[in-house]
């Protein structure tokens, strides 16, 4: 029902405030019951519902499916990562389910899911949670898709903050800064735990450059980040 085009949005925030609230009961779970449940709503089509819900141009729709999606992301990385993995194949780049999400956090800075966003992309690249088998690698499999069709889009932030006459008109927003320095956090994290595919990244797209530019004085609410995010690189 949720993917119903014919339903009306009251009806369609109290649906998917019920399947978060299931979610949220599944934490009382131990952690094979809350698999077997993910598992459960995987097969039922949960990810392209999410999608659906995501780019639904209602705050309140889709701060919930950033929800569920964080409770997927915290229950089982590997199985979101597959997803978005194998979606790849046969999707438009503007179309991924992790280019939804930061179409989000990018265009709607200070949206009340801005956290639970950023928060789940940082879970779903730490190596941390990756699995390597003697099959398949899985670290190497989802970098490689992410730098490739995800990450231009989450560092655009920064060329606006960085670029054209606009810049400082553009990051004189709190919201706006705010969310560049959440951008740069995530850069920080990559530069720790990713170094070929974040180091190929960074000398292609002269993102050192446009941090440095983010050193300047006119900047000083974005220092301390720029400044955190070169402390990792050296």
């Amino acid at each position: 029902q949720l993917q119903d085009e014919n339903l009306d949005i009251a009806r369609r925030i109290d649906l998917a405030c019920l399947l978060r609230e299931f979610c949220n009961f599944s934490n009382t779970l131990q952690v094979q019951g809350r698999t077997s449940f993910l598992r459960s709503l995987a097969n039922k089509r949960l990810f392209p519902t999410l999608e659906f819900l995501l780019a639904i141009d209602v705050e309140e729709i889709w701060s919930v499916a950033a929800d569920i999606l964080s409770f997927a992301t915290d229950t089982n990385p590997s199985l979101v990562r597959d997803f978005m993995v194998q979606e790849a194949t046969s999707h438009d780049e503007d179309a991924l389910l992790v280019n939804i999400v930061i179409e989000r956090v990018v265009n709607h800075p200070g949206c009340n899911a801005e956290g639970t966003l950023f928060g789940l992309l940082r879970t779903l690249i730490d190596p941390e949670n990756m699995h390597r088998s003697l099959n398949r690698l899985e670290k190497s499999e989802f970098l490689q898709f992410f730098y490739k069709n995800a990450m231009h889009r989450l560092t655009e932030p920064i060329i606006l903050a960085t670029h054209g006459t606009e810049c400082l008109k553009y990051v004189s927003r709190t919201e706006n800064s705010s969310l560049v320095a959440n951008v740069l956090d995530i850069l920080s994290f990559a530069v720790e735990n990713h170094t070929y595919h974040v180091k190929n990244y960074i000398l292609s797209k002269e993102i050192l450059q446009k941090v440095l530019l983010l050193m300047n004085p006119r900047y000083s609410f974005l220092a301390l980040n720029a400044l955190k995010f070169f402390r990792k690189i050296v």
